[in-house]
């Protein structure tokens, strides 16, 4: 089995995740000063290691709870997923209000596209 090679940038990432739950998730602005990075390229790098490095790594944007952690447990998942899910069944609303279609429309050309492109 192949070893994973993370960037020095990633594995500092994962490093500051470590131990981190969904009841104790590490601030977005607490990463990126520590690590010295602007937020979007915090954001882009989680953004590989969970999609290209299948990393478990969870975010909320719960009031007062906001952040990342590493998915460990049943709860981190579900906190994960309903953190992912708000956020798409938003993007969707939005697209479907900018297009003047329904979200099923907008839907049913999302499911086009992902069976075009995988990725």
């Amino acid at each position: 089995m192949t070893r994973v090679q993370h960037s020095p940038h990633e594995t500092a990432v994962l490093g500051m995740l470590r131990g981190r739950t969904s009841r104790s998730p590490i601030p977005m602005p607490t990463l990126a000063t520590a690590l010295g990075l602007p937020t979007r390229d915090i954001q882009l790098i989680v953004k590989h290691l969970v999609e290209q490095h299948h990393e478990p790594i969870g975010s909320t944007c719960a009031r007062g709870a906001a952040g990342y952690f590493e998915i460990r447990t049943a709860e981190d998942l579900a906190c994960a997923e309903r953190d992912l899910r708000h956020r798409a069944l938003s993007c969707l609303r939005r697209l479907a209000r900018l297009k003047a279609a329904t979200p099923d429309e907008i839907l049913g050309q999302l499911r086009l596209a992902l069976t075009e492109d995988p990725a």
